[in-house]
């Protein structure tokens, strides 16, 4: 599987998760963390709260977009599965699972952010400093 969109390449994701503490246990196989790259572009990108100029204008992205991809790659690593069964969860309709002691709002909302990619990416936040964008088709 070749990344067609991404803000980052696995090549410079293996680059930052090299002085990334605790990232070594889930950045491994190649098809899983192009998957996760992937992933997580498309949900950085297409999240309503930020806004990102188009790469094709010629601007290069910055590096914290990039760090924030990577974040959000790793989030999803680790936490997917998990994820994925909430998501199922909600979509049968239950609204509190007693046997984890967790309440769901109404509604299947966008997958999350991680705190980290937040972090990175306040600078694009709408209605912020952040800049325009031209989101493809």
């Amino acid at each position: 599987m070749a990344l067609v969109y991404t803000f980052c390449t696995e090549a410079e994701a293996d680059a930052f998760f090299l002085g990334r503490l605790g990232s070594d246990s889930y950045w491994t196989s190649g098809a899983e963390k192009e998957a996760a790259l992937t992933t997580a572009y498309r949900q950085i990108y297409y999240n309503k709260e930020y806004e990102f100029t188009d790469p094709a204008s010629g601007v290069e992205w910055a590096t914290v977009i990039k760090y924030a991809q990577c974040e959000q790659a790793l989030f999803l690593l680790i936490h997917q599965e998990d994820m994925d069964k909430r998501v199922g969860l909600q979509a049968q309709g239950v609204r509190t699972a007693w046997s984890v002691q967790e309440g769901y709002a109404e509604g299947v909302k966008r997958p999350p952010i991680c705190i980290s990619a937040k972090e990175y990416l306040k600078p694009y936040r709408k209605y912020g400093m952040g800049l325009m964008v031209n989101m493809p088709d």
